[in-house]
C-alpha cells in the first residue's frame, strides 16, 4: 500500500437491522461496532469514503450477476453522523447496475457505483 492508495476514513457507523443480519446479505454485515465497550454485540455497517466527504455515507455490500445475467450491486446509504454522535440505525439500501471503473495508481478499484458523485474510494484489505 502506499500514500497514494490511503485516505483517512469517515468513521461514521450505521446500525444494520436484524432483518438484514438474517437476510440474504447478512453475511457481509455482520460487523462487530470498533466500541465494544459502549455497543456491545452491536453489528454496523462503516462508511468506506473519506473523513470529510460531502453527501451520504456510503458501504459496499455485495455485488450479482453472472453467465449472462445484469450486474446489480448492493450498497447500504446513510446520513454522516460523527462517531462521536450517538449510533444511528437508519440507512437505505441503493442499488445500481455498474460499480465506478476507476482504478488508483496502483491497480486497487474504486468500490463505489458508476457515476457517483465526490472522490473515488479505493479501499485496501490487508
Amino acid at each position: 500500500m502506499t500514500s497514494v492508495d490511503f485516505h483517512a476514513q469517515c468513521e461514521s457507523y450505521v446500525r444494520i437491522s436484524i432483518k438484514d443480519l438474517n437476510g440474504k446479505y447478512g453475511v457481509y454485515l455482520d460487523t462487530d461496532h470498533p466500541d465494544q465497550h459502549r455497543y456491545p454485540n452491536v453489528k454496523v455497517a462503516a462508511c468506506e469514503l473519506a473523513a470529510g466527504h460531502p453527501g451520504e455515507c456510503e458501504m459496499f455490500v455485495e455485488g450479482e450477476g453472472s453467465g449472462g445475467e445484469p450486474y446489480q450491486g448492493y450498497w447500504l446509504a446513510w446520513h454522516h453522523r460523527s462517531k462521536y454522535d450517538e449510533l444511528q440505525d437508519t440507512y437505505r439500501w441503493a442499488i445500481h447496475s455498474a460499480c465506478c471503473p476507476a482504478q488508483s495508481p496502483t491497480g486497487w478499484h474504486c468500490n463505489r457505483y458508476a457515476n457517483h458523485g465526490g472522490g473515488h474510494a479505493f479501499n485496501i484489505e490487508n
